[in-house]
């Protein structure tokens, strides 16, 4: 595990210029990537290739996964000047990530079931869920390098672990704001999702563990048919067809199951718990070097 500086150099304002510099370009570098890939290199391969429509979308969302993550590792080389060890393949902690990932959400969709406001109506094939399953894991993939793998990383060098936290959770949690459905419980509900990766990042200093345990997040939540984040669109590829009945207090409305206050609840325990744990970690490791 990468070790957090235990002494945070203070804050001036050519450290705070340098810090948002390295966000911005390193931002760019993924999303420039993106675009090139999606606009240039892609239309190309794709004219080549000429697959079904099912796995061509699959094969275009792996590109762009691969274009992310390559401009993510030239970044951290050319720009920072360091190995990128946050993108080792670390196949125990990707695994036991994404299960867990997968597991929290799904507590909140039992309670759902269990309670009778979750309905299971029928089933749909497999196969039509393939090219929802890549776009998801892309985008959570390419959400983790952005948010905690660069943002977070370098706002914690600069300001220590609990303030970048509280500034990249909060940001994450605005942004997603724009989302349709919307609740009162919104805005907390996604920043203490923010704080979760935040945790499994700090934890793992991994972006794959992390950015696994967002797409696991997210696929439990689609193929249980309910609205995702709002989104609406992929519901008619889910594996399952269903739908929410109730209060939107217990299931999050049309935004989906991560609005429930059952849903806030345990991500608040959790990330707690989490902090604490890495807290005493810390503090066992200083006593250790001491």
């Amino acid at each position: 595990m990468e070790k957090v500086p235990e002494k945070v150099v203070p804050l001036t304002l050519p450290r705070a210029s340098k810090g948002v510099l390295r966000i911005v370009a390193g931002t760019l570098a993924i999303f420039g990537a993106l675009f090139v890939y999606r606009r240039l290199l892609w239309p190309l391969i794709e004219s080549v290739l000429q697959l079904p429509e099912p796995w061509q979308l699959a094969v275009g969302r792996g590109g762009s996964l691969l274009a992310s993550i390559g401009a993510y590792f030239l970044f951290v080389r050319w720009y920072e000047k360091r190995t990128p060890i946050e993108l080792a393949l670390k196949p125990l902690p990707v695994m036991l990530a994404a299960v867990i990932g997968a597991a929290l959400i799904s507590i909140t969709i039992g309670v759902m079931y269990l309670t009778g406001y979750y309905v299971i109506e029928s089933t749909r094939p497999l196969a039509l869920a393939i090219p929802v399953i890549c776009m998801i894991i892309v985008a959570a993939v390419v959400e983790e390098l952005t948010f905690r793998a660069l943002a977070f990383r370098i706002l914690e060098e600069h300001v220590g672990t609990l303030p970048a936290l509280a500034v990249v959770s909060v940001a994450f949690g605005a942004l997603h704001l724009r989302n349709p459905g919307t609740t009162n419980s919104t805005f907390v509900s996604v920043t203490l999702c923010g704080a979760l990766w935040c945790c499994v990042f700090i934890i793992t200093r991994n972006v794959w563990a992390t950015g696994l345990n967002h797409a696991a997040w997210n696929l439990a939540i689609f193929f249980s048919g309910i609205p995702l984040s709002g989104q609406e669109e992929w519901r008619q590829y889910a594996p399952v067809v269903s739908h929410a009945q109730g209060p939107t207090w217990l299931t999050g409305g049309s935004f989906g199951p991560e609005d429930s206050i059952v849903n806030i609840c345990i991500l608040a325990v959790v990330v707690l718990v989490l902090l604490h744990g890495q807290r005493q970690r810390s503090r066992n490791s200083e006593s250790r070097g001491a």
